[in-house]
């Protein structure tokens, strides 16, 4: 079988999974078999032609045994069930691909069992291991940070990924496409480039299409945020406009160091827009500032400024009272450090702390 890295990123997927497939089926056959003299040698002849084979299976049958020894447990049943589940529901709609399938989900409920209970058995990371498992399956793969976390992953085509604080995205390369899906957050992309293959970006119903560049977007269920750093992309709905909009063009190209921002993230929304998005000149250093830990703040509205800090985890910052988030605030903060961005606050403003917690810090206004 030939390993060396395909020419593009689906074939070189492609390669890996079926890797991964065929240990599985390896790790259940030598199982079943035992010491049988013939499945040994095709196994070994097997593993040793490409280190690939080897990492595969070391991977898959290391988390079997895991699997096995802590088998029995209420979360393992439902994980197998599901996993299995999912892999029947693939090899439905690739029949000819069955034995792979179900491998495939073996394996994978066997690597999410492993890390559920080398993590400690957290059950919130079982789910999450859960969700990777299934986004395997489909042939995606989930990157996800938590609350104060950041993480940067090269993907397979050679593109750079880097994920802010509590966000997820679902990499799918298939055909001619490069997809990514930020469901949630913030995401720094910066793009190899492939003409042939255009890298696109779906987020708060809009999809971003670039060929080679660097751009960050930012989706809630209230905004939508798409900076251009270098290079050039191009916004629109993912969905048909229904309203008054309709049949008007809603494709929007940025040109470096502009912004496109919009409300109103549902599809709903987007089909029925009565306005045109806003494109502005974006500050970069402010927009990207996350990258190295820090949020940068220029006359910002106080509401507005405790609501960024509190997106990176720590004890949250509460505002006495809805006046006190009129105040004006600038300066640069280190994410997650929010005792020094309270500090700053009470020296600079006539403010004080008047409640603190484990958990939170109550500014008011000062008396007298």
């Amino acid at each position: 079988m030939k390993t060396s890295q395909p020419g593009t990123p689906e074939q070189y997927l492609a390669e890996r999974e079926a890797i991964e497939f065929q240990a599985a089926e390896w790790s259940d056959t030598l199982r079943e078999a035992g010491d049988e003299p013939g499945v040994r040698a095709a196994f070994e002849q097997w593993r040793a032609e490409s280190p690939l084979h080897a990492q595969a299976f070391e991977r898959i049958d290391a988390a079997y045994r895991t699997a096995l020894a802590a088998g029995g447990s209420r979360e393992m049943v439902e994980l197998e069930n599901e996993m299995m589940a999912l892999g029947a529901a693939r090899a439905h709609r690739r029949s000819h691909r069955r034995g792979a399938s179900i491998a495939m989900a073996a394996g994978l409920m066997a690597v999410v069992a492993a890390g559920f209970y080398l993590t400690g058995g957290s059950l919130q990371e079982l789910q999450h291991l859960q969700q990777r498992a299934a986004h395997a399956l489909a042939g995606e793969t989930l990157y996800r940070t938590g609350v104060g976390e950041r993480l940067a992953e090269v993907l397979a085509d050679g593109s750079t990924l880097t994920l802010n604080t509590d966000s997820r995205a679902v990499v799918r390369y298939r055909d001619q496409t490069r997809g990514v899906t930020l469901v949630n957050g913030q995401a720094l992309f910066e793009v190899a480039k492939d003409p042939a293959h255009p890298f696109v970006v779906t987020a708060g119903g809009r999809k971003v299409t670039a060929l080679g560049t660097a751009f960050d977007v930012r989706v809630s269920e209230q905004r939508l945020q798409v900076t251009l750093l270098e290079g050039r992309v191009t916004v629109e709905p993912s969905v048909v406009a229904s309203g008054p909009t309709a049949g008007t063009p809603l494709r929007t190209e940025l040109a470096p160091g502009e912004q496109f921002v919009t409300s109103g993230t549902s599809e709903t929304v987007i089909a029925q827009e009565r306005s045109a998005p806003e494109i502005r000149k974006a500050d970069i250093k402010r927009t990207v500032s996350w990258r190295d830990g820090q949020v940068i703040f220029e006359n910002d509205l106080l509401v507005e400024a405790v609501a960024e800090i509190n997106r990176y985890g720590g004890r949250r910052v509460v505002l006495a009272n809805d006046a006190l988030g009129n105040l004006r605030v600038s300066g640069i903060f280190n994410t997650g450090n929010t005792a020094v961005f309270v500090e700053t606050l009470t020296n600079f403003f006539p403010l004080r702390v008047v409640e603190s917690d484990a958990e939170r810090i109550v500014v008011a206004a000062r008396e007298g």
